[in-house]
């Protein structure tokens, strides 16, 4: 039998969970099937409209968390309902197995069953970006939201974390860690990301890939404070400031005429020779305050607050960091186009000028087979590299938290495969999460937890 629940459920301000106050209004022993519809508040898009959404959750009293569908299909799921009702209301009629009718009503709907005591994949949106592209794992913001389900039958991640959000993540239940993809383009210069800094946002960068074609050696970079010796020049710290302003607002007046051309019609390689010659030269001169860190694959850059920062080109990079989108640009070799100027006044008086001190991972475990590394904690956030040797299992413990999982390269995750740079949303129910390596060289995962 399947009880359709006749209120429409809507989101508190307070962004509690819709799941709880359902199965608080349902008797646990009455049916295993509940429907019901809710509203969806999108607070992530502009003038945040409301979506009405429905539901079936299957749940029995052996279950600690139900599984169930979302779907904003209404006509589809009616017509299913109405027909799956009648059946079972029928004379004669024979009763499905509700997680048999769960799974069917999911596939009639074209979307996944979620359990939420599972791990769950996270399909990634694309964001296009003048120097390449971010792929989000649990992005949500009016740019684009992350999936979470199959990759060809997945929902918004935030229709899921408004409806169960406290089951899967504990805590703040809509709050979640930004797992992405930095990939920049191989050509330098159309390549390189803002010179920015931050002064909230945390970030750490796992390097996955270094383009051969930009860097020969397989040795990449990121721009990432200042250069000791320049520094060295002025005989103080605020000289040293006024003459990186005086050299970022020549580059900006320059960059300015070059974008003004472009929006007149010139192509890149129309605009005058002269122009062209001012701006390599300007650059460079700008440039000259930065150090470049060299990057190989497998290196971790920890981004501390208010260090400029700016990944070089054709190195391609896991980025994990705190959900707070702000930032501070100094400057950027192409037109910005999010916002109408740079912010360098601001961020030159707020910049760290103090070379950031690296530090040694803390090793959390080192057995034969297996190696488990802390190589970041910030106060929201910690990240772990969990190295897998062939044939090595490990059972990792949710430790009353959720947890952001991501395949460096292949492993099996809780019996499923989790391909190279494919994620997880490991849910704070789910206990214990088996990861194996049947591959015949070493597997890293990468692991994120929030922090408390």
């Amino acid at each position: 039998m399947i009880l359709k629940l006749t209120d429409c459920f809507i989101e508190n301000d307070d962004k509690s969970a819709v799941l709880g106050r359902v199965l608080s209004a349902v008797d646990p022993c009455s049916t295993e099937l509940v429907t019901f519809y809710w509203d969806h508040r999108q607070w992530y898009l502009p003038q945040q409209p409301c979506i009405r959404l429905i539901t079936l959750l299957y749940k029995t009293s052996a279950m600690a968390q139900p599984h169930l569908v979302v779907t904003d299909q209404l006509a589809a799921a009616e017509s299913w309902l109405e027909v799956e009702c009648a059946n079972n209301n029928a004379v004669g009629g024979a009763s499905r197995n509700g997680e048999a009718l769960l799974k069917d009503f999911a596939q009639h709907c074209s979307v996944s069953v979620i359990a939420l005591d599972a791990p769950a994949n996270l399909i990634p949106v694309i964001i296009p970006k003048p120097w390449g592209r971010e792929l989000w794992y649990s992005g949500i913001e009016a740019r684009g939201q992350s999936g979470i389900g199959s990759e060809d039958r997945n929902i918004p991640l935030p229709w899921l974390l408004a409806l169960a959000g406290d089951a899967l993540l504990g805590g703040d239940c809509q709050s979640i860690n930004l797992l992405k993809i930095l990939d920049p383009l191989p050509e330098p210069v159309y390549g390189d990301l803002y010179l920015e800094l931050h002064e909230e946002k945390r970030e750490v960068y796992v390097v996955t890939h270094v383009d051969k074609t930009a860097w020969p050696e397989g040795v990449g970079a990121i721009r990432y404070g200042f250069d000791t010796q320049v520094q060295a020049e002025y005989p103080d710290d605020a000289s040293f400031r006024r003459a990186f302003r005086a050299s970022t607002g020549a580059y900006e007046q320059v960059r300015r005429e070059i974008d003004s051309a472009i929006s007149s019609g010139l192509g890149g390689e129309a605009l005058p020779l002269e122009l062209q010659s001012r701006e390599a030269a300007l650059r460079q001169a700008m440039n000259r305050f930065t150090q470049l860190k060299p990057l190989v694959v497998g290196d971790v850059v920890k981004v501390p607050c208010l260090l400029p920062h700016s990944l070089q080109h054709g190195v391609r990079t896991v980025e994990f960091q705190t959900p707070v989108y702000e930032r501070k640009i100094l400057s950027f070799a192409q037109e910005v186009l999010t916002q109408q100027h740079w912010d360098t006044e601001a961020a030159v008086a707020l910049m760290t000028t103090t070379p950031p001190v690296d530090s040694e991972f803390v090793v959390l475990e080192d057995s034969p087979g297996l190696r488990r590394e802390l190589i970041v904690e910030f106060d929201d956030f910690s990240v772990e590299r969990v190295t897998l040797a062939p044939g090595v299992q490990w059972p990792m413990a949710t430790e009353g938290r959720y947890a952001l999982a991501m395949a460096v390269n292949s492993v099996l995750l809780a019996g499923s495969p989790l391909a190279a740079e494919n994620a997880v949303l490991i849910p704070v129910g789910a206990g214990q999460v088996m990861i194996e390596n049947l591959s015949d060289v070493p597997a890293i995962v990468l692991i994120s937890r929030p922090g408390g």
